[in-house]
Parts: structure tokens; sequence; C-alpha cells
């Protein structure tokens, strides 16, 4: 099963929709190591709008697809366990 599958599934068995959005915010976590937000949003510019990306960041990060690793006061964000290969 493909990591993008994966989500979609997550997704779906919580009861949200599975929006190319997502998908590319995904897409750009599952191609990179860890990434602080303003990095995504950079790469995501004129594809996604910055709100949609930190919505999508959110929904990621309680639904445990992502994680927040801590480095002192800031964070980056990578894929959990279950969708990355470490």
């Amino acid at each position: 099963m493909s990591e993008l599958s994966k989500l979609e599934t997550v997704l779906k068995a919580k009861s949200y929709s599975v929006t190319s959005q997502r998908k590319l915010v995904f897409s750009v976590l599952e191609n990179n190591d860890a990434l602080a937000m303003k990095d995504i949003v950079t790469k995501l510019k004129g594809k996604v709008d910055r709100a949609s990306v930190y919505r999508s960041i959110d929904l990621f990060v309680e639904l445990g697809i992502v994680n927040q690793v801590y480095i002192g006061w800031k964070y980056k964000l990578e894929l959990s366990d279950e969708f990355s290969d470490h």
C-alpha cells in the first residue's frame, strides 16, 4: 500500500475529505526530511494557500500522520513512522 493510499484510508476512516491540497501538503512532507512550517508554505506557494497548509498540518498532527519534532523552542514537521521509512 502506498503512503498516499494510507493517508486516504486514515482521512476517510475519520470522515475527512481527501482534498488535492491535503495530498500536496502530504507529498511535500513525504519527499523531504523534517521541515519548518515556513519551508512547507514556501514549497507550496502558488499551489496551496497558507491557511490551507496550516489547517492541513493541524489535522495531520491531530490524526497522528505528522509529528512535531522540537528543537529548542522551535519545531519541525515530519511524517510519523507509520507513513515514513526511518
